[in-house]
């Protein structure tokens, strides 16, 4: 895994790859599917796949990554945040053309991932944890716009709103471009819902 990420580190893309599959499949035969230590090298097997410009191959991988860390006992909101915007950024990074009608029901496929997430942060109290408030604003914030991306409206204005919420608490970080963001979507949404 460390050789992997070392080349990734240099920008030999390929050796990268080579490893870190590597390191995925011992890991499944070590520690099992679900282990974290799988978790981790799927998601990093899935962002080297992307500056490799393999969207389509490294999408499931991500989304497996955060199934799995959506799962484990020891949630990290930071690497949830991470996941769930390489989900995002797969589909809006500009040089995708799709329609609609597909974009939404690739973005469907989230839900599970999200609620579970959502499950997560609600059972660990994440939202009163004052160190944990600004990971778990963006963490609601991307899966706003995921659901947007879904078509799935309703469930976006309730992760925005509660986005915006939480950003609104934040003092000690100048939120305004993320406040602004989530009002500008909410004014789109409440003209469709």
């Amino acid at each position: 895994m460390s050789v992997g990420q070392c080349h990734e580190g240099l920008g030999h893309l390929d050796d990268a790859a080579a490893h870190i599959r590597s390191a995925v499949q011992i890991f499944e035969k070590t520690c099992g599917h679900s282990s974290p230590l799988t978790a981790n090298a799927l998601g990093v097997l899935g962002r080297i796949f992307i500056a490799q410009g393999k969207s389509e191959e490294a999408e499931p991988l991500v989304l497996e990554s955060l199934n799995l860390e959506a799962a484990k006992d020891a949630f990290h909101p930071d690497t949830v945040w991470r996941l769930l915007n390489t989900l995002k950024e797969i589909w809006t990074d500009g040089g995708r053309q799709m329609k609609l009608e597909e974009l939404n029901a690739k973005c469907k496929r989230y839900e599970p991932a999200i609620q579970c997430c959502t499950t997560r942060i609600d059972e660990l109290k994440l939202e009163e944890n004052a160190k944990e408030v600004g990971t778990v604003s963006v963490i609601f914030k991307t899966a706003g716009e995921l659901f947007m991306l879904a078509g799935m409206y309703r469930p976006a204005q309730l992760y925005l709103q509660r986005a915006l919420a939480l950003l609104k608490r934040i003092s000690d970080f100048d939120c305004t471009v993320l406040i602004q963001s989530c009002v500008s979507s909410l004014e789109f949404l409440s003209s469709i819902v």
